[in-house]
């Protein structure tokens, strides 16, 4: 037999079937995150009738170190392929492959190593403080912001599983406009998940909107959670001419102090608005508060030139004893302001 014959006898029997890995996947499952590295071997029997030898082999990422058997691997004999994955990168979750390249055969053979990190309860818990029996959220509401009427807006959220067990999570009576999506529902203990979020905004509202969904964990329902925006226009296409035109709104009282109340008295204050317009009146979308216990009486509209007073009562249960700060927005027909702050002050005795 010549040289070249040989040869090509050898890269015909070193196929790509030559070498029978024991697995080319391989997944660590939850690793707490106090694991600095994870190391996994993958076996292999030389299945040919001629002996092969690893070239080489690389992953797709420097995280992840490879060995292998240096030596040509007889027919009948075994060998292997080590994978060690480095965590100091970081990463809740990894998925790496591993190219095995074998003299004599053109394809390379590919492995996978996976998996995941989980933090310890005390730390979850931390992170995620908002409970719903056994899933956790960072917060709620979950605040997204202003957002234009009629547009759609697109976000994600993470969620925790606080227990010591599987758990499965979908979300139930969602309201209108809004939908939650994730590729798999499933949690294990101690593990976060990333959840896509859509909302569709209609062109009725205005203001501080709430959108709601019930979490449902095993099939039982819990407290729903709640995404907030704030619905306003969208005066993007307006002209500067036709902005300049437009009505612009003057808060008059910089500083709204309620003084000092008694403890369980309800705390009144006022604020001033003017419509520094001398054309167009000036429309008041929305009047809303960050306190759940302040009632507004607001006008409708505020004619070019004009003042108007707005009325805030405080409800005793929203006050704590001590200093006082509560936040109202006033959300206007103004597309060079369409949102004015009033901080409202005082203290409880």
């Amino acid at each position: 037999m010549s040289l070249l014959t040989f040869i090509l006898t050898t890269l015909l029997l070193a196929a790509p079937d030559a070498l029978s890995f024991d697995s080319l996947s391989y997944d660590f499952g939850s690793q707490p995150k106090s694991v600095e590295s994870l190391t996994h071997t993958f076996k292999f029997t030389n299945t040919s009738s001629s002996s092969v030898r690893i070239s080489y082999a690389l992953a797709t990422c420097s995280c992840t170190k490879i060995s292998w058997t240096r030596e040509s691997v007889p027919p009948g004999g075994q060998g292997a392929v080590t994978a060690v994955y480095n965590r100091e990168f970081g990463a809740n979750s990894f998925e790496k492959f591993i190219s095995v390249f074998v003299d004599g055969v053109p394809k390379p053979y590919v492995l996978r190593i996976a998996g995941s990190f989980y933090e310890t309860k005390e730390v979850l818990g931390s992170e995620f403080p908002v409970s719903r029996g056994p899933l956790g959220f960072n917060y709620s509401p979950i605040d997204l912001g202003n957002v234009c009427r009629g547009s759609q807006v697109q976000r994600s959220f993470w969620a925790a599983n606080l227990s010591s067990d599987d758990i499965k999570v979908e979300f139930a009576d969602l309201s209108d406009g809004l939908d939650i999506y994730a590729s798999d529902k499933n949690l294990s203990p101690s593990t976060r998940k990333e959840f896509h979020f859509s909302i569709d905004v209609d062109t009725t509202s205005w203001g501080l909107r709430h959108y709601y969904a019930t979490p449902v964990v095993n099939g039982k329902q819990y407290q729903p959670v709640s995404f907030d925006i704030v619905a306003i226009e969208d005066y993007s296409s307006l002209s500067s001419s036709e902005k300049n035109a437009a009505p612009r709104p003057i808060l008059v009282d910089k500083n709204c102090n309620f003084g000092t109340v008694r403890r369980g008295a309800p705390a009144q204050a006022a604020f001033r608005v003017r419509n520094s317009s001398s054309d167009e009146p000036l429309h008041i979308r929305a009047v809303y508060s960050d306190s759940e216990g302040a009632d507004i009486s607001a006008p409708s509209q505020i004619n070019p030139g004009q003042t108007a007073e707005f009325n805030v009562s405080l409800a005793p249960s929203s006050l704590v004893r001590g200093s006082n700060t509560v936040t109202v927005f006033v959300l206007s027909s103004s597309p060079i302001r369409q949102i004015l702050e009033v901080y409202i002050t005082g203290n409880v005795d």
